[in-house]
């Protein structure tokens, strides 16, 4: 950077920081572990961490005081002689019943976060790995040099072709405009008067402001802050110029073919421009209202996009991985056992992979029968894989995507629908038992090289299958000629 005295000064990033990084729904070029101001989020500093603690012990005492004191009023007001449960109880503001009154808030707390919020969790690639507040803020020295002596391999090219979640549909409301950087694009995504959202690039063909910051929505338009030009949201040409008598043909932005379905808002891509020939799959039991959304999650992954869905034909890594229980103390008498088979869709629905699998958890081998599920997942292209979970207690739909930020960095979300019968708490339990088990894989993708000739065995099933599938479906002649530029503008 350049400092205000002519000078220049180095400033060493901490190492997850990316050009190409987003954060929470991708709409910024902050690091994820980083505030606005730049400094480190989730209290990362001791200062932060006692003025957290200290606020959390004042709110403790003063949310006691006011329970203990209701209960003073309501036995001076003589209102327990209206409930005989409660006359045989006597209050008093006594450190006593301060505590105890505080206990109480903390347990009604903690059922009401669980069984009436929704889940909502995020997760940079170290936090995962477990390091600490202090090896993230003392530590990003040694961290950076970790993440640059990386083998990463010889990488396949970095954004395959296909339909990738951009953000949830509940966080664009109508005329909202929102900045997202994904497989390398500056993009603007806004909602319309129509109500459809709509992506196009994010920069003015004009004088390059970003459309995205500070730029309106004037009906299905997206009007750019810096003069006030206006582009159509259909095909990106450019429909109004206020000082101008006539329109350059050549004025409009690339637009980007979107869809919104299953809650999401997901965009085609397609390196050589091509429209989409496949579309992902609508869940009609969502569509109908038959299952209520609960809660989603977030993860930074450090690997290649195309490493995360390989763990579906690698059924050999369930047992060795996955099988302990999530708690080290359960581990000698609870264990999950699997069972999966891995194959492509025949045409024509040659984008798409299904697994079958069968989990049991069983206590001294003996399985438990209402954590019996069966899962049907489909891979529906190289970003999206549906989950559809039968167990005793009812049906459970997730939906995990998988974004590149950056050739090397994929922002991963899981989001579970449940039916109506099941209770919020069942299905946040599922969701993060699920991401607790998928969080068990993240510490190896980002530490993984990738083989482009991995030493395979018979037992190790269809991974060189999901390979040349991935390969024939989800790359052209565009990826190797995107990526060859990518390689380039990552060489200095």
């Amino acid at each position: 950077t350049q400092s205000t005295w002519g000078t220049t000064q180095r400033v060493d990033l901490p190492s997850s920081f990316s050009f190409a990084m987003c954060k929470d729904n991708c709409d910024s070029v902050i690091p994820p572990n980083l505030g606005a101001n730049g400094d480190p989020k989730d209290d990362v500093s001791p200062k932060k961490q006692n003025d957290s603690a200290a606020n959390f012990l004042v709110g403790f005492i003063v949310l006691s005081v006011v329970l203990a004191g209701v209960a003073h009023v309501l036995q001076t007001a003589s209102l327990a002689d209206v409930t005989p449960y409660l006359s045989a109880y006597s209050f008093s503001l006594t450190p006593g019943s301060i505590f105890f009154g505080g206990i109480l808030f903390l347990i009604l707390r903690k059922l009401f976060i669980w069984c009436v919020l929704p889940l909502d969790t995020h997760k940079t690639a170290e936090e995962v790995e477990g390091l600490t507040a202090e090896q993230l803020t003392r530590g990003s020295l040694a961290l950076q040099a970790s993440v640059r002596s990386r083998r990463t391999g010889d990488i396949p090219p970095p954004y395959p072709n296909g339909w990738y979640r951009l953000m949830d549909a509940r966080d664009l409301k109508m005329g909202d405009v929102k900045y997202i950087q994904s497989h390398g694009q500056h993009l603007a995504l806004f909602r319309g008067s129509d109500g459809k959202p709509a992506c196009m690039d994010a920069y003015c063909p004009h004088l390059g402001a970003n459309m995205a910051v500070g730029g309106k929505v004037k009906d299905d338009c997206l009007e750019c802050p810096f003069h006030g030009w206006k582009f159509d949201a259909k095909d990106g040409k450019c429909v109004d110029i206020p000082y101008a008598k006539s329109i350059p043909e050549v004025a409009r932005v690339r637009t980007y073919p979107v869809v919104e379905a299953n809650g999401l808002i997901i965009f085609w891509f397609h390196a050589d421009k091509e429209e989409p020939h496949w579309y992902p799959r609508v869940h009609e039991a969502i569509t109908a209202g038959n299952f209520h959304w609960h809660g989603r999650s977030s993860h930074y992954v450090r690997a290649h996009i195309q490493e995360l869905p390989e763990n579906g034909p690698d059924n050999m890594h369930l047992d060795f991985l996955h099988s302990p229980a999530l708690w080290k103390w359960l581990q000698p008498i609870m264990k999950h056992t699997w069972s999966a088979a891995w194959a492509p869709a025949d045409a024509p629905n040659e984008h798409l992979a299904n697994i079958t699998l069968e989990e049991d958890l069983t206590v001294f081998g003996w399985r438990l029968p209402f954590a019996h599920a069966n899962v049907t997942i489909t891979q529906c292209g190289p970003g999206l894989v549906y989950l559809e979970f039968a167990m005793p207690i009812g049906r459970f739909f997730v939906i995990e995507s998988v974004s590149p930020c950056a050739p090397m960095l994929q922002r991963v979300g899981h989001i579970i629908w449940a039916e109506w019968k099941i209770p919020r708490f069942v299905a946040k339990i599922a969701l993060w038992m699920l991401i607790s088990q998928f969080e068990r894989d993240v510490p190896i993708w980002n530490n993984k090289t990738f083989l482009r000739n991995p030493l395979l065995i018979k037992e190790d099933g269809p991974i060189a299958v999901y390979r040349r599938w991935f390969a024939k479906n989800f790359y052209s002649k565009g990826s190797y000629e995107l990526a060859e530029k990518v390689t380039k503008n990552l060489d200095w």
